[in-house]
């Protein structure tokens, strides 16, 4: 909201300007996110200046509660200023169909204007350069970093914050996702946890309502450990929030690529078909820590949100104290040596696989729901096995399921298709195909690779509905 000056033609001459962003059902399913505005003229003191003093206490008040806090009217006459956010925003213009530029202009821009926010503008120039401003940048001046582009750009800013000296408390800076690539998973998980609806409703203008909003809320990070190349033998750690995937989707997501030109619907429906009649199969060697709630950790499914996040802060602060100097780096507790056997707690399948996913958020794109449960937040990864005995008739019907919105949940588990609540995982791929394996959609190093959740280390722009 605005306070704005009225002139000759207007009956008040003071007017509190109030923009508001409500969802609103369509006519045949779903949602659509509409702007409106109000201006309510204040003309009910003696003077101007009471009448204007009046205007900025409002304005004070809906700033105050719009941002996630509660006031009594006992409090009306001291209610704390909201000072005025200041965020950087990287934007890649290269992403998606080359539109973040003019997603920034055409609406950031004016939302961040109508919401009193600063902001300074960064063009990514190369891949890998938003890894180097997060690493570089001096956050002490910033109140969040917001990325117009897709999961990419993300990826690249938690590498080069968890690649600080102070990782600790940069990955606490908090992120606004504006959608703006081929993907969109974390904008679209974003947009779900605060709605519940699917179809998402205008993940664009939602996104930057929950930016504006303020409300910052906690996000599991996943850390992936692949096998080292070079002559020392030693695990390279990458960071990520969507997940790992290899097999069907991240074959269809890194080949359909050349045919970027067409948009990201019509390119990945084009290869998700070939890749069902063709119908790779992989032979991996699946290891998983499952999510044992009554002996590690203290989480449950069945818990409440809060009684979960309570368990993981606690279990963190043992971890870090377990783990010495937390400044220096995360340590992977739950992670054996890459060129050992698992222990004795992990459940192990080998086998032929179609596809084997560990995600950590609901989407894995905007119209692409695929564990409808799972939140951002609840220090575990859900990891989906698909045997290669699945049938056409099923993966069709599974695909399907994920645009529906039904999603998979463990209770759709059979013997083809198994959802497990686990903390960390361990694949070993022995045969080649394709040889892509990604991790929030970007091609990582083929071969043995391994993960686990820190849950709740970092800091989205969010509300839960």
């Amino acid at each position: 909201c605005h306070v704005l000056q009225g002139n000759k033609t207007t009956s008040a001459q003071w007017y509190l300007c109030i923009f508001f962003y409500p969802l609103k059902k369509k006519v045949f399913k779903g949602y659509s996110r509409c702007r409106s505005t109000k201006s309510l003229g204040i003309a009910c003191c003696d003077s101007d200046s009471e009448n204007k003093s009046l205007a900025e206490k409002w304005k004070k008040a809906i700033k105050f509660i719009t941002a996630g806090n509660n006031m009594t009217e006992d409090q009306t006459d001291c209610i704390p200023e909201i000072e005025q956010r200041h965020f950087v925003v990287y934007i890649n213009p290269f992403s998606g169909r080359g539109k973040a530029m003019q997603i920034y202009k055409d609406h950031v821009k004016h939302v961040f204007c109508e919401a009193e926010i600063k902001s300074t503008v960064v063009k990514t120039e190369y891949a890998g350069h938003a890894c180097k401003l997060a690493k570089e940048i001096e956050l002490g001046k910033y109140d969040g970093i917001i990325i117009v582009s897709g999961d990419g750009l993300v990826h690249e800013v938690i590498n080069g914050l968890m690649d600080r000296v102070d990782w600790e408390q940069a990955i606490k800076t908090p992120l606004g996702i504006v959608p703006g690539g081929s993907g969109n998973a974390l904008a679209a998980s974003i947009v779900y946890a605060s709605t519940g609806h699917h179809p998402l409703p205008d993940v664009l203008p939602s996104s930057l309502f929950e930016i504006c909003r303020g409300k910052i809320c906690k996000v599991d990070i996943l850390a992936m450990e692949t096998s080292d190349t070079s002559h020392v033998k030693k695990a390279k750690i990458t960071y990520g929030i969507l997940g790992t995937v290899i097999g069907l989707i991240s074959d269809i997501d890194i080949e359909s690529e050349r045919l970027r030109s067409l948009g990201s619907q019509t390119r990945m429906l084009l290869y998700a078909l070939m890749r069902i009649a063709t119908m790779r199969r992989y032979n991996l060697t699946v290891s998983f820590l499952p999510a044992m709630a009554d002996k590690e950790f203290g989480l449950s499914l069945e818990t409440s949100a809060e009684q979960n996040d309570n368990a993981i802060h606690n279990a963190i602060k043992e971890n870090y104290t377990a783990a010495g100097d937390a400044t220096e780096t995360l340590v992977n507790d739950l992670l054996p040596p890459l060129d050992e056997p698992v222990p004795s707690t992990w459940s192990v399948s080998q086998g032929e696989f179609l596809q084997v996913t560990g995600v950590n958020l609901s989407h894995i794109a905007v119209d692409t729901i695929l564990h409808p449960t799972k939140k951002r937040s609840d220090g575990l990864l859900f990891l989906t096995q698909i045997t290669a005995n699945v049938n056409r008739r099923s993966l069709l019907k599974l695909w399907d399921s994920m645009e529906d919105g039904t999603g998979l949940t463990e209770r759709d588990n059979s013997s083809d298709v198994v959802v497990t609540p686990c903390r960390a995982f361990r694949i070993i791929p022995h045969s080649k195909h394709s040889e892509i394996v990604t991790l929030d959609g970007e091609k990582m190093p083929y071969g043995p690779f391994q993960c686990q959740v820190h849950p709740q280390l970092g800091r989205v722009f969010g509300t839960n509905y």
